[in-house]
């Protein structure tokens, strides 16, 4: 019998040859893997929407609204209930007549990858570009390398910009909508462009005679401007547009019910004066900042270097330098926006000289081929800088549907249970959640943002559209909770998602009370904490969260943390019986209401909603 066996250089020949079909075969077997697991994700991604969609047609024979459920990039309406098997979750849809036309950043929360739906087609979403956070001082909230033509291309600071359709851009983060960034291009992208032509606005419906004599030619917009904005982008992320004149407006804290900057004292006789500016974006830095006035007022110019706290706003323009900018650039000496007047043949633009004016749009008009495009686009926030707060699930016995920590201000700052709770804009905060059904989570900050606000005050309630008469009669919540919503919208402002205050129904939901009047949560009637059963108690213990931070809830309500400074928060509803009072909720654990002007006793606490693929993302 032949014992012998194989010789070390055979059995070197073999491991070489064993060795070369395992480097072709791996990669191979590697790629059919990840192959095979990114068709799965598809399909899971498609059944998904097909479970939307379905639910949706469910809804609208259901209910015979069609039109109820038609949303553009925005959460599904809360009544969709899906499959319990269906995990999938997205930032944002689009539903056209019941059907889902587009969805943005979908993913199972096991998932390391995100996908889109759009032009019939799901495709994985690859950020390669790079996000720069805000430095303190700055009026923007954070800078954005990427090429919205590729948003897999690496782009980064150091990139080469291009203001060509392709290539790495740099943006400026200036605000926020639901779950998505507001980002504006830093130059124009091309060459400068009238903003309507006669052609334009006569194929758009206007009439060659109003065009000729100049009235209404107008009423189209800067369409030009837009199509032209519409070609240079094509291929482009983020649906994009022309900035309105309200947002550069918002930007520069000169929202409309701004008195002096939006002033009708800026029209001389029937006419605006288009040679001044509506307002320059550095005014409040003059020593006049309550005046319209060009010396020393909102109407005076930057003219030094590091005058103004907008520089990014009308960076790269022509002659932009005398005017405190940090980059010239020939061929535009600004940017259109969208927005035109609706009684004058004017556009607002951004201009050289850092401030927002109107100027005559139309062909052979007043510098009319003198401003360019200067694109916006939107991105979603997790996209762009992940979220980094800590998401805690609901623990038996509680009553609310999981904690939340976060800074709504910017997702990408590491918040959980060690971290420094605020009650300010900026910061990590508790939030519980307390409505998990449709595609987003609602949730209750776990305490007040502003301590005490009136629902309505006075000179809200007459700004408003309210009567002096109304208000001397007390029909003081006839207009609404003008005055907290107000203060809430500041204390929120550029947060994540969409604030709001609690409503009355919410709370009644959330305790199980089917009643209209006044109640204890541990009882569900008018029998205080102190007068309840022990069971009541440590039933009303248990709503602790929703009445935490308040001036003697420990005792007076049985909650964890009391808070000197509040005795609880307004709701969002009017007493419908009373119309001098609101619906508030009360450092003892009860619903009750109080008089709508009452300033001493009451504040804000916001509701944040927010889609569930920011929080399992």
């Amino acid at each position: 019998m032949n014992k012998k066996g194989f010789t070390l250089v055979e059995l070197l020949a073999v491991i070489t040859i064993l060795a070369i079909i395992a480097l072709i075969t791996v990669p191979i077997v590697s790629g059919l893997i990840k192959d095979a697991k990114e068709s799965v994700n598809i399909r899971t991604i498609e059944e998904h929407l097909s479970n939307v969609s379905l639910a949706i047609t469910e809804r609208m024979i259901s209910t015979g609204k069609v039109s109820k459920y038609d949303v553009t990039n925005g959460p599904l309406s809360s009544d969709i209930v899906l499959p319990a098997s269906d995990k999938i979750v997205c930032l944002a849809y689009t539903i056209k007549s019941g059907k889902v036309t587009e969805a943005n950043y979908c993913k199972d929360r096991s998932w390391n990858k995100v996908y889109s739906y759009t032009s019939g087609k799901v495709v994985s979403l690859v950020f390669n570009g790079t996000y720069v956070a805000k430095e303190e001082g700055e009026t923007h909230l954070g800078i954005v390398y990427l090429d919205p033509s590729d948003i897999s291309r690496e782009c980064d600071s150091n990139s080469t910009i291009t203001t060509t359709n392709t290539g790495c851009k740099k943006f400026f983060i200036y605000g926020v909508d639901g779950g998505f960034y507001k980002l504006l291009m830093d130059r124009n992208l091309g060459n400068a462009v009238t903003g309507i032509t006669k052609n334009d606005f006569t194929s758009a419906g206007g009439s060659a005679s109003a065009w000729d004599n100049e009235v209404g030619n107008n009423t189209k917009g800067p369409i030009t401007a837009i199509n032209t904005l519409a070609s240079r982008t094509v291929g482009w992320v983020g649906n994009p547009r022309l900035i309105t004149a309200d947002e550069v407006a918002h930007i520069v804290g000169a929202d409309r019910e701004d008195t002096i900057k939006w002033s009708s004292s800026k029209e001389y006789g029937s006419i605006i004066d288009t040679q001044s500016s509506w307002f320059h974006f550095d005014g409040a830095r003059n020593s006049n900042p309550t005046s319209y006035s060009g010396s020393n007022g909102w109407q005076k110019a930057c003219t030094t270097s590091g005058c103004s706290d907008y520089i990014w706003l009308y960076d790269y323009t022509n002659g932009c330098l005398t005017y405190g900018c940090n980059n010239n650039q020939s061929g535009a000496s600004g940017y259109w926006t969208s927005t035109y007047s609706s009684t004058y043949n004017l556009t607002w633009l951004v201009n050289r000289k850092g401030a927002l004016l109107e100027t005559a749009q139309i062909s052979g008009g007043i510098t009319s081929s003198a401003y360019g495009v200067r694109p916006v686009i939107k991105l979603p926030i997790p996209l762009v800088t992940p979220f980094k707060g800590t998401y805690v699930a609901k623990e038996s016995g509680d009553t609310h549907k999981g904690i939340v920590y976060l800074d709504p201000s910017n997702i990408s700052n590491t918040c959980n249970s060690s971290s420094t709770i605020t009650d300010t804009n900026k910061g990590c905060k508790k939030f519980y959640i307390f409505d998990d059904t449709g595609s987003n989570y609602k949730l209750l900050m776990d305490r007040n943002t502003t301590a005490l606000v009136a629902w309505a005050s006075h000179d809200d309630y007459i700004a408003s559209g309210g009567t002096e008469s109304n208000w001397t009669a007390g029909k003081y919540n006839t207009q609404g909770p003008v005055t907290v919503t107000k203060q809430l919208k500041i204390d929120t402002a550029n947060w994540i998602g969409s604030s709001r205050l609690i409503s009355e129904s919410e709370i009644r939901t959330i305790t199980g009370n089917n009643t209209t009047g006044i109640y204890y949560f541990g009882s569900n009637s008018s029998t205080t904490y102190a007068n309840q059963t022990e069971i009541e108690q440590a039933i009303q213990r248990s709503y602790h969260w929703l009445f935490d931070y308040t001036n003697g809830c420990t005792t007076n309500g049985g909650c964890k943390t009391a808070n000197s400074s509040t005795f609880g928060y307004w709701t969002s509803d009017a007493v419908s019986d009373n119309v001098g009072s609101a619906w508030r909720m009360n450092r003892g654990g009860y619903l009750s209401y109080s008089n709508a002007k009452d300033v001493s006793y009451y504040g804000v606490r916001p509701v944040l909603e927010v889609s569930k693929a920011f929080i399992e993302g």
